[in-house]
């Protein structure tokens, strides 16, 4: 399933490291991401899949924790996806902030 796994930090603020994972060649290539939450029962549960938006743009590719960007005290993600844009200076970082 993923080729990028990384911990996320505290995403929604329970006290709990969170995980991210990319599998890039998801459905064409678009790829797709999924952030585990450690839930109270001590498994993690998929609570946020992100997928891209066009065929061979490879969202996923690499995943992380990005700290708390926005400074609102939730830890963020930054999710890379090299081929969005195309062209010889292809790809695009996505900021998913934190509840």
């Amino acid at each position: 399933m993923a080729v990028s796994v990384s911990g996320a930090g505290d995403v929604n603020g329970d006290g709990f490291s969170d995980v991210i994972a990319g599998a890039y060649g998801f459905n064409g290539s678009t790829g797709k991401s999924y952030l585990y939450m450690y839930g109270m029962n001590g498994t993690f549960i998929s609570d946020l899949n992100m997928s891209g938006a066009a065929i061979l743009r490879e969202l996923g590719s690499s995943v992380s924790t990005a700290g708390d960007v926005n400074a609102d005290g939730y830890d963020d993600l930054i999710i890379g996806a090299p081929h969005s844009a195309g062209g010889a200076v292809a790809g695009d970082a996505y900021i998913f902030f934190g509840e």
